[in-house]
This record gives structure tokens, sequence and C-alpha cells, in this order.
């Protein structure tokens, strides 16, 4: 009883700190004196300022390796939330480990996957290290579980002027996750807004608060 309390105490949900380090093995965020250690996607990665030149902010899964004689702990990293969710519902497929969960997505995205599911062509995808046979277990485990991205908030709007304005941003500097937690916002400007150059000046207003 002890010992599943104490795992519980040391569940994280969130880091929010200056990147130390980054790389595909291993990546440490420092908040409050202490560095994390987290394993991160190949899209968050991306996403990450060079090593003790920025800060981020993680959405974080803690997992519990049951094949190790300790019960190893680690932390799994995203800067966007869909894939985030997405990595949980992979962990969810029997056979799918973490590193499994992370080695699919860095070859097709988490939207792609449900889209994929959506219309059941996830077989048809070439991704390196995924059979017909486990690609059809995934389907059919994510296919009440998932829908597709055409159907959420964003595409509700004007998805291509929104897409527009991400990418600006982008080019900007800001990461995603700095971008979606705008996403309200960058929707309701898409929608009002007729002219790119306007809406990416509005949005930029709206960063910089």
């Amino acid at each position: 009883m002890l010992a599943k309390e104490a795992f519980h105490a040391q569940v994280i949900s969130l880091l929010k700190g200056k990147v130390v380090k980054k790389s595909p093995e291993l990546t440490v965020i420092e908040t409050a004196g202490v560095g994390y250690g987290v394993v991160v996607s190949a899209r968050t990665l991306g996403d990450l300022p060079s090593g003790g030149n920025g800060e981020a902010t993680l959405i974080i899964h803690t997992h519990l390796s049951v094949n190790s004689r300790e019960g190893a702990l680690e932390l799994f990293g995203f800067s966007e939330p869909y894939e985030a969710e997405m990595f949980k519902k992979l962990l969810g497929i029997s056979g799918i480990g973490p590193r499994a969960a992370l080695k699919i997505l860095a070859s097709i995205s988490a939207e792609e996957i449900a889209e994929a599911v959506v219309k059941g062509n996830l077989d048809k995808k070439k991704i390196p290290g995924l059979g017909t046979k486990r690609a059809a277990t995934i389907m059919n485990e994510l296919k009440d579980k998932v829908s597709s991205p055409a159907t959420s908030p964003t595409a509700s709007a004007d998805r291509e002027a929104v897409e527009n304005i991400v990418s600006a941003l982008k080019n900007y500097g800001f990461r995603s996750s700095e971008i979606d937690a705008a996403m309200k916002e960058i929707e309701k400007i898409a929608k009002s807004t007729e002219r790119i150059e306007d809406a990416v000046k509005l949005a930029l207003g709206v960063m910089k608060k």
C-alpha cells in the first residue's frame, strides 16, 4: 500500500521550466532547481528551443515500467495536447509500450492516425515497425475512441485561415504549445478577419499579452 501511495505522489502531469538539455534520448527540464529527465516525441523535440536557450511547457505522461525489477519511473513529454492524448490511447492497446508508441508517432502524426482509423485505412500506411496485423488491431481498439480531426472545433472555423495564422506565428518564433494555448482566440480571429495580414497582426497581439 505504501509503495502504491508513493508512486501516486510522484505522478507529474505538467512541467514548465528551462530546457537544459535537448536530445532524442533524453531532454532535461529544470524547474525550481530540479532537473527532470523527459523522453519527448519527435514532434515535441522539434518544437523545443536549444538546450539552455529557452523555456518550455510539456504535458507529461508518467509511466511505471513493470519490466524493471525496481519499477523504473519514466517521464514522457509532449508539447501538443492532441499528441499526448493519442500517446495514451496507443498505450492502452495490448503489446504497445511507450517507446513503440513514440516510434509510431514519429512516422505519422496523431491527427493522421485518427483520420486513418476513422477511414479504416491505417493498414495501408507505410509505418516502420507497424505491420498489417498490428495496424488492424489499432484500428479496432481506437475506432470508438477517436474522431476525424476534420470534425474538431478548429476545423469548424476557416481551417485554411487558421493554418495560415499558425504557420505565420511559428515563423515569428512561437512554439506549438504557446499557439495551442491561444487557439480559441486564433479561431475567432480566423472567422472574423478577411485579410490574412490583418489576422496575423491580431494574432500577434494575442500572443504577446
